[in-house]
């Protein structure tokens, strides 16, 4: 039960996104940058010496100058860089029109459904040694390429050795005669 219920691999299957965990992703680069912004000022030692024009501020100024400045570059990014490129864009917008061309294409073409007399229909399987021919173009191969077939066939049975094929147990092996071919 535990190989094949609890432990068992996760069938796969199709998302639009990544769920909730663009939310976890999210949140966890905002605290990121106030960490790092805090290790920079607190204890990197950055902003113990800063040049003359800056003055003598409190380190906390220089954590929120450093936060701010984080924020406005992460807010511009967010801005700037789409969330879905214009290719994917494009091949979306061509999608949907392709399924509204096939939709209205079947709409337009929808027939009622006809009744069919289950009685009437022959489910007979022919056997296969009755010689009935079926044409080769019901199933979609031309005659050219049946001859072809053929005739490779036929070069392949005369150029064939006899083989050697093994009989019942205790008797010895006799040659496989090769068939006749056709006319």
């Amino acid at each position: 039960f535990k190989l094949f219920e609890l432990v068992r691999r996760p069938l796969p299957r199709n998302a639009e996104d990544i769920g909730n965990w663009f939310h976890v992703m999210s949140a966890l680069t905002w605290t990121a940058m106030f960490t790092n912004a805090g290790l920079v000022v607190f204890t990197f030692g950055a902003f113990d010496d800063p040049p003359g024009y800056f003055g003598d501020l409190p380190r906390w100024v220089y954590f929120i100058f450093l936060s701010g400045a984080l924020c406005c570059f992460k807010v511009a990014t967010m801005i700037l860089i789409e969330d879905v490129p214009s290719s994917i864009q494009v091949a979306e917008e061509h999608h949907a029109w392709l399924r509204s061309q096939v939709d209205n294409d079947a709409a337009s073409t929808e027939r009622p459904q006809e009744e069919v007399d289950l009685a009437a229909l022959d489910l007979t399987v022919d056997d296969a040694n009755t010689g009935a021919f079926r044409d080769p173009a019901n199933f979609g191969i031309p005659i050219a390429k049946i001859r072809r077939r053929l005739a490779a066939i036929r070069k392949r049975r005369k150029s064939k050795r006899p083989t050697r094929v093994p009989l019942a147990e205790g008797e010895g092996e006799e040659p496989e005669e090769p068939e006749a071919s056709e006319p």
